[in-house]
């Protein structure tokens, strides 16, 4: 399993900030996962107090993507549709005067 996960986190740039044991039976069972670029600031893991698993606590910086991409969609107002205009545009439109061929 542990593999797997490591596999998975190289192949998307992220790694395990958590090298010490998180379970009261000395296993890593507790994970934090970042981006390689991004930096811890402050990481504590508290021993277990109320459960088997400790504490972790980190403080991560957030940077906001270097691009941002502004896309414009393009809205009909259908109450404005005069359906009979509409409808006397499909009877002249190339979508009927053309006949479909199957290839």
């Amino acid at each position: 399993m542990f593999k797997a996960v490591a596999n998975l986190s190289s192949c998307y740039s992220l790694q395990q900030q958590v090298t010490s044991t998180t379970h009261v039976q000395e296993h890593t069972l507790d994970l934090l996962i970042t981006r390689y670029d991004q930096t811890i600031v402050l990481f504590a893991i508290n021993p277990p107090l109320l459960s088997y698993h400790s504490l972790i606590v980190a403080d991560c910086d957030h940077a906001p993507p270097a691009t941002t991409m502004i896309s414009f969609h393009p809205i009909c107002n259908w109450q404005a549709l005069y359906i009979d205009a509409f409808a006397a545009d499909l009877q002249t439109s190339e979508l009927l005067a053309v006949p479909i061929i199957n290839v």
